[in-house]
């Protein structure tokens, strides 16, 4: 077994874990103090009826290149008074990613999901065990989810490289193992399915017609609603080709989505 390969693996991943915190303390410490009193001059607004006035700056904040869950949750709350479910939406699945475990954000955005227009069945149809992953998946953040992936190999390299040593605890060693190497398997099934099923999703802005061909004056092939949560299958020039979940798939707008 080659021990200078797993040293240089482990001093690798410290450091580039060390040098993210160092440049993104250093970023946020420039900008901190504005960020926190334009956030609390759009919640003034928000408690002012100023909806429109706090979307404004909630939206600043975001363009500036900050963003967190409570921005997008509260953005969205804003976008509910000024009656646009298609944006509300689009910023609750943002927040999501974030914080989704938050029962105010639960709570506001199923509310939201009645206000749709059209609710669209998925055509997958999951088995017991991917129900019950994607479950737990939903529960946490991309983050957590990695940051549990690395802390169980990196513990699974340790109970190795001791039972290595002692003999005594080979045994007991292959068993906690074992168990860890289930959890990696999962942990990992949970990463990719969060990976993918967040992939190139994209909120319908404005209630529109879908077409069979990238061309205006092509068939229409079904109405699509604002608020609808679709995927990107192709770009080609102002046109996208977008599938719902229920599989179905046509041609819209650029301009009439935008990306979660």
């Amino acid at each position: 077994m080659n021990l200078g390969r797993y040293k240089k693996i482990f001093l690798y991943g410290f450091l580039i874990c060390v040098g993210t915190f160092i440049s993104h303390s250093a970023y946020a410490q420039t900008t901190k103090e504005e960020v926190r009193s334009l956030f609390a001059k759009a919640n003034f607004a928000y408690k002012d009826g100023k909806y429109q006035e706090a979307i404004d700056i909630y939206e600043d904040i975001i363009s500036s290149g900050w963003e967190s869950g409570p921005i997008y949750y509260n953005l969205a709350n804003s976008y509910v008074k000024k009656g646009n479910v298609a944006k509300a939406i689009l910023n609750y699945e943002r927040a999501k990613r974030l914080i989704p475990r938050d029962s105010d954000l639960i709570a506001n955005d199923g509310y939201t999901e009645s206000l749709r227009k059209e609710r669209i069945q998925e055509s997958i149809q999951l088995n017991f065990i991917q129900k019950i992953i994607r479950g737990i998946v939903r529960r946490l953040t991309f983050n957590e989810m990695t940051i549990s992936l690395f802390t169980i190999c990196f513990l699974a390299a340790l109970i190795h490289l001791f039972a290595l040593y002692y003999s005594s605890f080979r045994k007991e060693g292959r068993l906690i193992l074992s168990i860890l190497f289930f959890l990696i398997f999962l942990n990992a099934i949970g990463i990719i399915d969060k990976y993918y099923e967040g992939k190139d999703r994209y909120v319908i802005l404005r209630d529109t017609d879908s077409k069979f061909e990238p061309k205006q004056e092509a068939t229409t092939y079904f109405h699509i609603y604002a608020g609808s949560i679709v995927k990107i299958l192709k770009d080609q020039g102002i046109w996208v080709k977008m599938e719902r979940p229920d599989g179905k798939a046509g041609w819209i707008l650029k301009k009439d989505i935008e990306k979660i």
